[in-house]
């Protein structure tokens, strides 16, 4: 998601714009995981042909074990930090 908006700093006495700047932010977050409801020491990836493919199994792993919550990364300029989606509504 990008969003893009501009700040303006106006003088209460004159009606001047004192300054403007506009502010730009993405926030991107990508997910990759596996489930299974069983016990996870007895799943294996199968390979093209569906035989057992031994060398997947720490990737598979992985997948299993990977986040599943998202995430937010925000750039803004220079900055790159990560940070817990919260999404809020405000009470009309």
């Amino acid at each position: 998601m990008r969003i893009t908006f501009r700040v303006s700093l106006v003088s209460l006495e004159t009606g001047q714009n004192l300054m403007s700047e506009m502010v730009t932010s993405e926030r991107s977050d990508a997910i990759l995981y596996a489930a299974y409801q069983g016990d996870q020491g007895n799943i294996y990836p199968s390979n093209k042909l569906g035989g057992v493919h031994r060398l997947g199994k720490n990737k598979l792993a992985a997948l299993l074990n990977a986040r599943r919550a998202i995430v937010c990364r925000v750039r803004d300029g220079q900055h790159d930090r990560r940070s817990p989606l919260s999404l809020h509504t405000s009470p009309d």
